[in-house]
């Protein structure tokens, strides 16, 4: 069994004994061939966090022992959280994340962690579905909604074409002349 830690920083801003101290202040010994820090913002999706899938995929081995600070580290969404921590857990490894419980997930406490990622990442499914399905004005348009229809301008058009006056059309429609105007310099 081994001890492997994964940081994810915005920037890198301390080099590895800093971390190495970090972990020792939680009481955890990591050597240092065994720190993983990658600088990635949390908000870049879990597919371009190569140093953690290298990590997950290829190094770590059923019952290794994965020590992250936060769920930060796991993804950049609920979605992408609850996928990885299942990954983790099928691969059979073991998983500390101190921002939760600062000893390992097992038992009860996993299976709570586990449950409410699920409801987590189902919440954040809905709401991204609802969004969806906010209903939009089908012209896309914004500002005040237009005082003729398309109909009473094609009318206006008409009547200005057959020689009637702005104000004498303006005056059919109550409307003001420059609306009048507008509608026939487009």
């Amino acid at each position: 069994m081994n001890i492997y830690a994964y940081f994810r920083v915005d920037c890198i801003v301390s080099n590895e004994v800093d971390f190495l101290s970090l972990l020792r202040n939680y009481n955890y010994e990591v050597i240092a061939e065994r720190l993983i820090v990658e600088e990635v913002k949390v908000e870049i999706s879990l597919k371009y966090r190569d140093a953690f899938w290298n990590l997950i995929n290829y190094v770590m081995e059923k019952n290794d022992l994965l020590f992250i600070k936060g769920i930060d580290s796991l993804g950049s969404n609920f979605n992408e959280i609850f996928f990885s921590v299942n990954l983790i857990f099928n691969k059979g490894i073991r998983l500390i994340c101190y921002d939760f419980c600062e000893d390992e997930l097992r038992d009860k406490l996993k299976e709570t962690f586990i449950n409410s990622l699920k409801l987590f990442s189902d919440f954040e499914s809905n709401i991204k579905k609802s969004k969806g399905k906010i209903a939009v004005n089908k012209n896309n348009r914004v500002g005040r909604p237009e005082i003729l229809t398309q109909k009473q301008k094609e009318e206006v058009l008409l009547m200005f074409k057959n020689g009637d006056s702005v104000y004498s059309i303006a005056k059919k429609y109550s409307v003001a002349r420059t609306v009048i105007q507008r509608i026939i310099s487009r």
